[in-house]
C-alpha cells in the first residue's frame, strides 16, 4: 500500500472511533436522565433530589391546585392559587423529604399561608423542617399545647423567626389569593379530645367548596351540625384517616361531597367509611406512599390526576 491508502485507513477508522464514542457518550448521558428523573433516593437533603426534580410543573395560573402528598398515613395538602401557595400539615417526620420535593416541584421557595390543624405527630412531624427551611407569610393553629418534643421543637422555631400566628377559632375568615376561607373548629371552648379542636376549614373558589377537616371526629361534627353553617362542600378531606370515630351518616349528608380524600396507608381501618361514601356515589381517593393525587379547579370543573411520588 502506498502512503496515501495508509492514511485513508487510518482516517476511516478515526471516524469510526469517533462515532462510536459520540455513541456511547450520549447513550450514557440519557441513561442517567432515565435514572435520576425516575428513581430517587430517600434523603432529599444529602444527594440533591430537590436539584433534579426542580419545575416539573408548569406555573400554577388562573386556576386552584389542591395536591395530596403523601405522608406515610399522615396529613399534608398542598393549596396552588395565583402564585401563592398553602401547606396543611405536614405528615410524619418521615415525609419531610416527600414534602420537601413536592414544593420545589412546584417551584416554591416561600409558604404564603401554613396551617397547622392539631399538634399530633403525624400532622406535625415535618412542620419543624418547613419552618426551618422556608420563608413563612402567616401561620394559622389552634392554641393548644401539647406535651410532645416535636411540639415544643416547633413552637421553639416558630418563635425564634418571629413568624406571624393566628389562633383561629370557629367564625375567623381569610383570604388565599382568589379564595376565601371560613373557619368552622375549634369552637369558643376546647373539647377535651385535641383531634376535635383540630382547625377545619372551608374554602371557596368560584362556585366549588373545600372542606378540610384534619382529625375531626364526631363530637366536633355535632357541633357543627348544630350551628348555622352551610357544610355543603364540593371536596372534603375526611377526618380522621378515614377511622369510624369520625364521618358520620348525619355530618356526610350535611356536606353531600362530589370528592373526597382519605389521607391514609395501606392495611388501614377504613373500609366502613369507605363503603358509607361510595353508596352516597361519591368519588373517593386515598393517599397510598406511591401517589399524589391532585385536584385541578379550573373553570368551576375539578378535575383528579395523579403522580408518582418522589421519595418512596
Amino acid at each position: 500500500m502506498n502512503k496515501r491508502s495508509y492514511r485513508n485507513i487510518f482516517i476511516s477508522i478515526l471516524i469510526l472511533v469517533t462515532l462510536f464514542l459520540t455513541f456511547f457518550l450520549c447513550a450514557c448521558a440519557d441513561f442517567s436522565f432515565q435514572e435520576t428523573s425516575q428513581t430517587y433516593d430517600n434523603d432529599v437533603r444529602e444527594v440533591g433530589l430537590v436539584d433534579k426534580i426542580a419545575y416539573l410543573f408548569p406555573a400554577i395560573k388562573d386556576e386552584l391546585v389542591i395536591d395530596a402528598i403523601p405522608a406515610l398515613g399522615g396529613d399534608s395538602f398542598l393549596v396552588l392559587n395565583q402564585g401563592k401557595a398553602m401547606l396543611i400539615d405536614a405528615g410524619l417526620d418521615s415525609s419531610y423529604p416527600e414534602i420537601n420535593a413536592t414544593l420545589r416541584s412546584y417551584r416554591i421557595d416561600k409558604i404564603d399561608v401554613l396551617i397547622i390543624t392539631h399538634p399530633h405527630n403525624d400532622h406535625i412531624g415535618g412542620m419543624l423542617e418547613i419552618v426551618r427551611d422556608y420563608d413563612i407569610e402567616h401561620v394559622y393553629m389552634i392554641d393548644y399545647k401539647h406535651d410532645s418534643d416535636n411540639y415544643y421543637s416547633l413552637m421553639d422555631i416558630i418563635q425564634e423567626k418571629n413568624l406571624d400566628i393566628t389562633y383561629a377559632k370557629k367564625g375567623l375568615t381569610f383570604d388565599f389569593a382568589d379564595a376565601s376561607c371560613l373557619v368552622l373548629n375549634p369552637q369558643a371552648e376546647f373539647l377535651k379530645d385535641v383531634n376535635n379542636n383540630s382547625l377545619v376549614f372551608k374554602m371557596t373558589y368560584g362556585e366549588k367548596t373545600f372542606l378540610f377537616t384534619g382529625d375531626m371526629e364526631k363530637k366536633a361534627e355535632k357541633k357543627l351540625l348544630a350551628l348555622p353553617y352551610d357544610l355543603k362542600s364540593d371536596f372534603i378531606k375526611i377526618g380522621h384517616h378515614g377511622v369510624d370515630d369520625a364521618s358520620s351518616k348525619k355530618f356526610l349528608a350535611a356536606v353531600d361531597p362530589e370528592f373526597a380524600v382519605i389521607s391514609s396507608k395501606k392495611n388501614h381501618s377504613y373500609e366502613k367509611i369507605l363503603n358509607r361514601l361510595l353508596d352516597k356515589g361519591t368519588k373517593v381517593y386515598i393517599t397510598l406512599d406511591g401517589y399524589h393525587i391532585k385536584f385541578t379547579c379550573k373553570d368551576n370543573k375539578i378535575i383528579v390526576s395523579s403522580y408518582e411520588s418522589f421519595t418512596y
